[in-house]
């Protein structure tokens, strides 16, 4: 996914490109370069802040920024989104695993008595490496 993404030119990707590149990156562990995928998401959406419209760039980004060690900024970003999505009477699914996966990867133990699913298993770090089934797979 991450070498057919960078063969198309850039006034080309669109705000969905980048965050599946994103993701793919986080994916295999190239966590510098996912940061600034997520970050490109979030400048061309125009978010002020994390949240969860319109795809999970928001958890991606809170993940990767674990990952590089700023995990204070991380939980900040872990805090918001959950108070978001406490808010919702029936949050879509990607919305729960994703606070699954990221709570767990922060060491954050979640209510008992809100409904889980298990985590997305990682992707392997091997080319052709694709967080979903979109074009750059």
């Amino acid at each position: 996914a991450c070498e057919h993404f960078k063969e198309v030119p850039e006034q080309e990707r669109g705000i969905a490109d980048w965050g599946h590149f994103g993701q793919a990156l986080y994916r295999a562990g190239r966590y510098k370069e996912a940061r600034v995928a997520l970050e490109k998401v979030i400048e061309l959406r125009g978010d002020e802040g994390p949240n969860m419209k319109l795809g999970p760039r928001w958890w991606y980004l809170l993940m990767t920024l674990h990952q590089l060690g700023e995990t204070e900024l991380a939980r900040s970003y872990f805090d918001q989104l959950s108070d978001e999505l406490k808010k919702q009477e029936a949050p879509p699914d990607w919305q729960t695993r994703s606070l699954d996966e990221a709570g767990e990867l922060l060491g954050i133990k979640l209510e008992p008595n809100e409904p889980r699913k298990p985590p997305p298993k990682p992707a392997r770090s091997a080319p052709g490496i694709s967080c979903c089934a979109c074009r750059w797979s």
